[in-house]
């Protein structure tokens, strides 16, 4: 019993005492990090400092001529928090590439006894999300269908969001009707009423309530003139 005593108050210690140092990998990587911002705090000014020496001599061939203490204003304009974690990231972390492959096999027999079988590739899509700012995304989507729809720009669309509003703009689905099912093939709501435009919309969003507003250009022209009356 005793011995079982010293083993249970002896243990917890290596746990206590490895939590309560910094091993020398974690000093580096601090350092690391450290630098990497500075380092990127550095290429924005020196970004700065190039688009105001491209302007200058613009102006000087115009003949006109800035203050100096303008340009050192200019220059010494410390970058913003985004600016520094955008320069940051790397171009895999800016772009996002996504896609699904869905096959379908099927199999009949009717009441005559005949058959038919066949394999197509049902839907191949691919998208490309680029984070523009922290508030602004683009998106490009591709699609194909077998037998339906050929290779093609399905969406096409940049997003801003600004407090609880966000403006879309581009070629997309209106908001128009839910097609949520559990079947494999598309619903017949969808195949009927799904709208895909060039539209500029607007979502709002605060709590439990949510309002949608969109404008496009229709296929209808009123009284011959082609304008936005959808």
């Amino acid at each position: 019993m005793l011995c079982l005593t010293a083993l249970t108050l002896v243990t917890p210690l290596p746990a206590v005492s490895q939590e309560t140092e910094t091993s020398p990998n974690e000093s580096l990587l601090k350092e690391v990090r450290a630098l990497r911002q500075r380092v990127a705090e550095l290429e924005l000014i020196e970004a700065r400092l190039s688009r105001l020496e491209a302007m200058l001599l613009a102006d000087m061939s115009a003949g006109e001529q800035h203050p100096v203490s303008d340009a050192i204003a200019v220059s010494a304009e410390p970058p913003t928090d985004y600016e520094v974690a955008l320069a940051d990231q790397s171009i895999q972390e800016r772009i996002q590439v996504s896609g699904v492959v869905e096959a379908e096999a099927g199999y009949l027999k009717d009441f005559s006894d005949e058959q038919a079988s066949d394999i197509v590739g049902a839907t191949v899509a691919i998208a490309i999300e680029a984070n523009l700012s922290a508030d602004t995304v683009a998106v490009v989507s591709f699609l194909y269908e077998e037998d339906d729809t050929p290779f093609e720009v399905d969406e096409a669309f940049i997003s801003h969001a600004s407090g609880n509003s966000t403006w879309t703009i581009g070629q997309i689905y209106l908001p128009f009707g839910t097609y949520e099912t559990a079947m494999l093939n598309d619903p017949l709501t969808l195949e009927i009423a799904e709208t895909r435009e060039t539209a500029l919309l607007w979502q709002y969003q605060r709590g439990g309530l949510g309002l949608e507003a969109y404008g496009f250009n229709g296929d209808t022209d009123i009284d011959g003139r082609d304008t936005i009356q959808n």
